[in-house]
C-alpha cells in the first residue's frame, strides 16, 4: 500500500474536485479583480499578489467550458463579506528549477483530506490523465497542476 497523502477538496460548477495539497503554494479568498480588455477567454481578470500582476483562470471554464459571468468577476458596487468571495488556488507545475505558478479561480474549498495514490483509478489506465477517487461514496476528478497548465 502506497503512503497516505493529502489533498485539498474543492467544488467548480457543482462538482468536486482535488489537488495533492504538495503540488499546491497557497488557498485563499480571490482578492479583488481588476478585468482588462483582450484578455483570453477563461481569464477572469488581475490580481495583485506580493505586489505583482498576475493573472486568474477560471476553473470552470478550463475544466467544463463554462463561461464565467464577467459581473461574478469584478468588484461589486456595495461591500461584500468575505464569506460571499470565490476562492483562489495557486498550484506549481513543472521542475523545481522551472516551476510556474498557477492561480485558479474556483467556487468553494471544502477539506483537506487523507488519500492513499494507489486508490486513484485512471481512465484507460493513463496517470498522465486525471484520475477519479471515492472519497466516502463520492466520486472526486483527481486533477494534475500541469495537465492544467498545458491546456491553458
Amino acid at each position: 500500500m502506497a503512503a497516505e497523502r493529502q489533498i485539498l477538496v474543492f467544488y467548480v460548477s457543482g462538482h468536486q474536485y482535488a489537488l495533492d495539497i504538495l503540488d499546491l503554494q497557497e488557498v485563499g479568498r480571490l482578492p479583488p479583480v481588476v478585468p482588462e480588455p483582450g484578455l483570453p477567454d477563461g481569464v477572469v481578470g488581475v490580481v495583485q499578489v506580493h505586489d505583482k500582476p498576475v493573472r486568474v483562470r477560471d476553473l470552470g471554464y478550463l475544466l467544463r467550458g463554462v463561461v464565467p459571468d464577467a459581473t461574478e468577476n469584478t468588484e461589486p458596487a456595495g461591500p461584500v463579506s468575505e464569506a460571499e468571495r470565490p476562492w483562489v488556488i495557486v498550484s506549481r507545475s513543472g521542475a523545481d528549477g522551472q516551476a510556474r505558478e498557477h492561480y485558479w479561480r474556483v467556487d468553494a474549498v471544502s477539506d483537506i483530506v487523507p488519500y492513499d495514490p494507489a486508490r486513484v483509478v485512471y481512465p484507460d489506465g493513463d496517470a498522465e490523465r486525471p484520475g477519479i477517487l471515492d472519497l466516502g461514496g463520492t466520486l472526486t476528478y483527481m486533477l494534475r497542476p500541469g495537465l492544467l497548465a498545458e491546456r491553458t
